[in-house]
């Protein structure tokens, strides 16, 4: 979703030269919206770690999202996604370009990329043996 400001930074003009692209606004269902999109975008100033970047992953989907702590972790460059400089609007548009013009077959391929990462670095088990680890207690 966004704040009532930003639904409004988005030319209209850009909006309307790329129909592929729907600003969505507040989402009820993400599972039936994970199952229908091909990229998903997180533009943030701040976060942790995002959980709806992690339920994109997990279900196959490449990211486009900000390059800070917390976000920046979630994303290998050109493997399973893009990063985007904060407040880089020009950035983000190019990103969004750039996913646009990539076959189904290269957004799958990103996709599964993001799927195997959300596997390797945020499976529950893992990290909660991670920690333990680190304290000591394993």
């Amino acid at each position: 979703g966004w704040d009532d400001e930003g639904k409004d930074s988005v030319p209209s003009a850009w909006i309307k030269r790329h129909d592929q692209v729907v600003f969505l606004g507040k989402v009820e269902d993400m599972h039936e919206l994970l199952a229908n999109i091909h990229v998903f975008v997180l533009p943030s100033y701040r976060e942790g770690t995002p959980r709806s970047v992690l339920e994109a992953m997990a279900t196959g989907r490449p990211v486009i999202t900000t390059d800070v702590p917390g976000c920046r972790e979630t994303v290998l460059p050109g493997r399973n996604g893009w990063l985007v400089p904060p407040r880089d609007v020009p950035g983000l548009v190019r990103a969004m370009e750039e996913a646009l013009a990539l076959s189904l077959e290269d957004l799958k391929r990103m996709g599964d990329a993001s799927r195997k990462l959300a596997e390797e670095r945020f499976d529950a088990a893992f990290v909660s043996r991670k920690i333990l680890d680190g304290m000591g207690l394993c």
